[in-house]
């Protein structure tokens, strides 16, 4: 069936860049992208069990039959907890997956210092289990809860601070982020020096969006 996604597709794969673009469609869309051009496909989600009953989810073995290459971890929207984030990633390694772990600070209004600590210490639950050769595949998102699905922003001189303090900490992976992003700022996000990409929410359902930032 020719749809609104089958379109949205279309016109992303005519896009030619040098960047890395990574699609996490709705999981009902995954499977009408086993085979992509322009574009690695992700995830949003992924069952926190390897296998078993998993009645309404996707297990990483699963998503490893559908070619995809990436999953979202942590988001806000999910709500899990530590542990349940630990499985997710575990599981998703195991199949070849990298994860995309979205961490988030303690408030809008916590100070910088906080969200720093907040941010380092989400990070550092994850590369405690993890072997540090398979932590580095591991793309890191500093993502405010706050941020996401709101017109609610950070400073960039703030996401900066956020962003090189996790790359003092881990320079071996790649740091990106998330939350409250549009046309107005994404160019001064993209500016951040030691910033690898984004992560967008909104502004990315408009693949002109995507011409416009490429």
């Amino acid at each position: 069936m020719y749809n609104q996604f089958t379109l949205y597709k279309e016109n992303l794969n005519s896009i030619n860049s040098d960047s890395t673009i990574i699609l996490c469609p709705s999981g009902c869309y995954l499977s009408s992208c086993d085979k992509t051009e322009n574009f690695f496909l992700g995830a949003q989600d992924v069952s926190s069990s390897e296998s078993g009953v998993i009645t309404g989810n996707i297990s990483a073995k699963q998503l490893s039959s559908l070619n995809v290459k990436y999953c979202i971890v942590g988001h806000s929207d999910i709500g899990d907890n530590d542990e349940i984030v630990k499985n997710k990633i575990v599981n998703l390694l195991k199949n070849n997956i990298t994860p995309i772990l979205c961490v988030s600070d303690s408030g809008k209004l916590s100070s910088l210092s906080k969200k720093k600590e907040d941010v380092l210490e989400k990070i550092g639950i994850v590369s405690s289990y993890v072997a540090s050769e398979d932590f580095e595949k591991i793309i890191l998102v500093y993502e405010p809860f706050w941020a996401v699905n709101n017109d609610i922003f950070l400073e960039v001189a703030d996401i900066s601070f956020i962003i090189n303090s996790i790359k003092d900490n881990y320079s071996s992976n790649k740091v990106l982020y998330g939350g409250g992003i549009n046309i107005n700022n994404i160019s001064d996000i993209l500016g951040i020096k030691m910033i690898d990409g984004v992560l967008l929410g909104r502004f990315g359902n408009d693949v002109d969006n995507f011409k416009d930032l490429l």
